[in-house]
């Protein structure tokens, strides 16, 4: 469970602390970017990293949730679907060892695409998925200053 535990600490309440940190600034801005890393085993339930996949799924739940709450105030999500990279993290891991893989150059790239707003076609290919929810027009009257909601401080 100490695993699971310290997993979770890591990949899903230290990035989580630091969006509802980061979000205040970016709403009354009016413009902001959040990227999140994930996994391709997100999408594909990768055997063998059970704890590293649910606390990527948690932190990719949240991101598309909190994504449609805060679009109206121009602030977006970007989510990295990494996949299979040589590391340290994964060498012990014999089972991948005949997989394709990047590099951690290659890795480095797609988040920088990610950042950066590669094109649509690049982010295909790279495993970048944009969280903009479809934006919503605002109502006729609605004032433009209205109050952000308080976010829980960590």
């Amino acid at each position: 469970m100490h695993d699971f535990r310290r997993t979770m600490e890591l990949n899903y309440f230290g990035p989580v602390k630091l969006i509802l940190r980061l979000l205040p600034g970016m709403r009354e801005r009016g413009s902001g970017q959040i990227v999140n890393v994930s996994t391709l085993g997100v999408q594909t339930n990768t055997p063998r990293f059970s704890a590293y996949v649910a606390s990527k799924a948690a932190l990719d739940a949240f991101s598309r949730s909190v994504a449609s709450e805060v679009v109206d105030d121009g602030v977006h999500f970007s989510t990295v679907y990494m996949p299979l990279v040589r590391t340290p993290m994964s060498e012990p891991t014999g089972h991948y060892k005949n997989f394709p893989a990047k590099s951690p150059d290659e890795a480095a790239d797609m988040i920088a695409n990610a950042i950066t707003g590669a094109t649509s076609a690049s982010r295909r290919n790279s495993g970048v998925s944009r969280r903009s929810p479809t934006r919503r027009s605002r109502r006729p009257g609605r004032d433009r200053q209205r109050r952000l909601p308080a976010l829980p401080r960590g």
